[in-house]
């Protein structure tokens, strides 16, 4: 079914449906497993902020953060293999920020504060869409944070000239992204790119116009517990030409 769907619907109609589904899932089990009580009690003992890494005294919407195990960013933790690179971010001049993948704006908003340039953030998920403006306005970065729906390479395309930090987290999508075809138009950009499924082997394989690395993402435990599915990683990938 899922196969016949995909062939019938337009690529933006069934990303959008395969997104509210994965959303929804991912609500019953972290209600189920305990891990929303956890994020509750989190709450209740430290607040809302974002306590250390890149983005500390970021605050989050009370209704986005109680539907999510976002814990480990509301300690600092999170991804903290990324850490290095965005706090040399400000240092590189970029033109905007790409955000693929923004679910609740958690990247957008946060790179917004930091750099006070355009963010871009795109997510077929309309709830998280709307998640990421509310998380904007409390931040007040609503004026710099841009949010669509699904980013495609015809988007690559226009945005191929600027000097850009790209953030992508879209769940095996990157591979439909980034193909041998496209790579050229990301020649000018920084790319952070998390890895789902044959993109672990697929993506690192092409020939990149860029310095990269893949970069395991690490077990944690407790409170700064990702609660991966199982082995990820990065693939960052730095602009030779800027």
């Amino acid at each position: 079914m899922r196969a016949l769907a995909e062939q019938v619907l337009p690529r933006w109609v069934f990303e959008r449906i395969r997104a509210i589904r994965s959303r929804q899932w991912q609500v019953s089990f972290l209600h189920q497993s305990g891990l929303l009580h956890q994020v509750k009690k989190h709450i209740a003992c430290k607040g809302l902020k974002v306590l250390d890494g890149p983005f500390a005294g970021m605050t989050y919407p009370p209704d986005s953060a109680l539907i999510r195990w976002c814990v480990p960013k509301l300690v600092g933790s999170y991804e903290k293999e990324l850490h290095p690179f965005l706090f040399q971010a400000g240092a590189k001049g970029y033109d905007c920020v790409i955000d693929i993948g923004s679910a609740e704006g958690y990247y957008a908003c946060g790179l917004a504060r930091m750099l006070n340039i355009p963010v871009y953030a795109y997510d077929p998920e309309p709830k998280e869409k709307a998640f990421t403006i509310s998380m904007a306005k409390l931040n007040n970065v609503v004026h710099l944070v841009k949010a669509g729906n699904l980013f495609t390479p015809s988007d690559m395309k226009e945005f191929s000239s600027q000097r850009a930090l790209v953030v992508c987290d879209c769940e095996g999508f990157e591979e439909t992204l980034f193909t041998p075809t496209t790579l050229e138009l990301t020649r000018r950009w920084d790319l952070l790119i998390e890895l789902h499924g044959s993109a672990e082997q697929v993506l690192p394989a092409l020939q990149w116009p860029h310095k990269t690395q893949v970069i395991p993402i690490q077990n944690r435990k407790g409170d700064e517990d990702e609660y991966r599915p199982g082995r990820q990683s990065f693939l960052v990938c730095e602009a030779m030409d800027s």
